[in-house]
């Protein structure tokens, strides 16, 4: 791998994608993991933010696992599931990895993200709104039952009878038990 890469930091075509100052850039016509070794180096070296945007979430996926080998500063921003029918099993993890993605980006984690046209033109809730409403508790700090249970069920936490995973909570007389959802994680 490190022949690879340096090779690559010593080509002249490198050299001028780094000295490019720009916001953005689009490149295009490599293949296969010559894509994920630029991404990587690009991201280690000159710290830059990445999103690799392809055509399919097959292909997307290819891209992440490729570039999971030269880093873990990469991310998977899958297209939200559409259900037809009414299910009672709903899985909301697709949901949550989404958040989790939007939370590296909010707090200007260096990523690489990779995604598909299809998840960038699905509606996605406003940064605003999305972060409106976070519960921030400090050591010793105080903060009502009725508030706090208002809070979560606007973040879309659902109350069960015992808590067994993430975005869910539990009221026992003055106890609250929830299952955090952590904006590092």
């Amino acid at each position: 791998m490190d022949y690879l890469l340096r090779n690559l930091k010593s080509s002249e075509i490198y050299q001028k994608i780094c000295e490019n100052k720009k916001d953005s850039i689009s490149i295009s016509g490599l293949v296969c993991v010559a894509k994920s070794v630029l991404a990587a180096t690009l991201n280690l070296d000159e710290k830059k933010n990445i999103i690799i945007v392809t055509y399919n979430e097959l292909q997307a996926r290819r891209i992440y696992k490729d570039l999971k080998y030269f880093t873990d500063n990469v991310s998977l921003f899958n297209k939200r599931e559409i259900s037809l029918y009414d299910i009672d099993a709903e899985s909301n993890e697709i949901e949550k990895e989404r958040i989790k993605v939007l939370n590296k980006i909010y707090k200007g984690d260096n990523q690489i993200i990779v995604t598909t046209i299809e998840a960038l033109m699905q509606p996605m809730i406003a940064k605003e709104e999305l972060y409106a409403e976070v519960i921030r508790i400090k050591s010793n700090g105080k903060i009502s039952h009725e508030e706090i249970k208002q809070k979560l069920l606007l973040l879309g936490y659902e109350r069960k009878d015992l808590v067994e995973n993430e975005a869910e909570y539990s009221i026992r007389g003055d106890i609250i038990d929830i299952a955090l959802t952590i904006m590092g994680r």
